[in-house]
């Protein structure tokens, strides 16, 4: 995870820690912009790495043909999607995001 790397800015590792810390509840709104916490695999380490991420106005919720088209697509990425699903009784949200 991202939050203790040293070579982070500490108002990063900061806004990691509270974001963790508290699910979203302390961090989701850094500084009245609305944050993601993504992990993705940086291509020139190979390390996985967690970063905030600001979206603002440029995501939403991906609903009917979309979120089918869309979690049929997961599913080949991550065989395990169904499982996830299967254990809760909400809807997991496809959040799209959109260049601005």
């Amino acid at each position: 995870m991202s939050d203790d790397n040293p070579n982070l800015p500490a108002w990063i590792r900061d806004h990691l820690r509270r974001y963790l810390e508290s699910s979203g509840a302390d961090g989701h709104i850094w500084k009245g912009v609305p944050t993601l916490l993504p992990t993705t695999l940086w291509r020139r380490s190979g390390s996985w790495q967690t970063l905030p991420l600001d979206y603002g106005e440029y995501a939403r919720t991906a609903t009917g043909g979309e979120r089918r088209r869309l979690c049929a697509q997961l599913r080949t990425i991550w065989p395990r999607y169904d499982d996830c699903q299967a254990a809760t009784a909400r809807e997991i949200p496809v959040v799209v995001l959109e260049r601005g």
